[in-house]
Parts: structure tokens; C-alpha cells; sequence
């Protein structure tokens, strides 16, 4: 009789545990529906510009001749604008390969003050994201600015 009950209550606790981990499963399952209805609820054209944003290549001519056309546009000569090597973004811990990717261009150029300003405000309205990591100004005799800059873009390209 003895080990009956203890197998019942062996059973029952088997039962119970069972029901606990089916509830944590079934919790998991709801929240992971709610997510894939939140991606799926996104339009076409937020793909498109979520894409365009954080693209998971970066065209170095494309950007090149966008900046190109940013100084165009604000009457600042670009004496040459240089793509540097793809480099590995850190966040936390060690890289992961979806970790973002940085795209460096060097600029140089030539300019009045509020041109320059312009140039440089325009990178905050470009479609994908151009930091500037480093900038040095310079005056001339002409009353001209000279502009040296190290900017950078980002992808989520699974290689390097």
C-alpha cells in the first residue's frame, strides 16, 4: 500500500510540475504571437525606409556621391572624399555578427563658415545615418574654411 501513495504522490507532483512549465511555455508562445504581429503590422513602405536607414550593405559610391551632392548644394568644394575599410562596431561583450557594421568616409574641403555649417547640418537629414567622428576646422588667409572629417555610416551586414 505504502508504495502506491508514494508513487501517486510522485505522479502528482510530475503533474503539477507539468502544468507549471506547459503555463511558462504557453506565456512564451503569447508574447512571441504578440511580436510577430507587430512585426508583420509594419507597412512595406517602413521596410523599405527602416532598410534604407540601416541597409544591410552600404554602397560606398552611393555615399560618396551623396556627400558629394550635400557640398554641392551648400557651396562647399570637396577636394576628394575617401572610403575607408569597413570596421567591426563593439557594443557590449564580445562582436556578434549582428552587431552594426561602420562605414568610414574622409572628407576634405573648402568653404565659408555657414557653408560648412550647412553641409555638415545636412548629414542630420540624410536618409541613412552619418556621424561625424572627427572634424577639424581650419582658417585661411582667404577668409575660407577648411573642413578635414572622418564620417561614418552603418549596416547590419552578416559578413565582414
Amino acid at each position: 500500500m505504502q508504495p502506491t501513495f508514494s508513487k501517486i504522490g510522485e505522479t502528482q507532483d510530475a503533474i503539477s510540475q507539468y502544468k507549471i512549465e506547459t503555463a511558462k511555455v504557453s506565456e512564451v508562445n503569447s508574447k512571441l504571437s504578440t511580436y510577430v504581429n507587430r512585426i508583420n503590422s509594419i507597412s512595406s513602405a517602413d521596410m523599405r525606409a527602416l532598410l534604407t536607414y540601416m541597409p544591410d550593405e552600404v554602397d560606398h559610391v552611393a555615399v560618396t556621391r551623396d556627400i558629394f551632392n550635400m557640398a554641392d548644394s551648400t557651396n562647399v568644394y570637396l577636394s576628394g572624399v575617401q572610403y575607408d575599410e569597413l570596421q567591426q562596431v563593439y557594443t557590449l561583450g564580445l562582436p556578434k555578427d549582428s552587431d552594426p557594421k561602420a562605414h568610414s568616409f574622409t572628407i576634405e574641403g573648402l568653404g565659408t563658415y555657414e557653408d560648412v555649417k550647412a553641409f555638415l547640418a545636412l548629414f542630420e537629414q540624410n536618409n541613412y545615418p552619418l556621424e561625424v567622428h572627427e572634424a577639424q576646422l581650419s582658417a585661411t588667409e582667404a577668409g575660407l574654411v577648411m573642413i578635414s572629417a572622418t564620417v561614418v555610416t552603418y549596416s547590419h551586414s552578416k559578413n565582414i
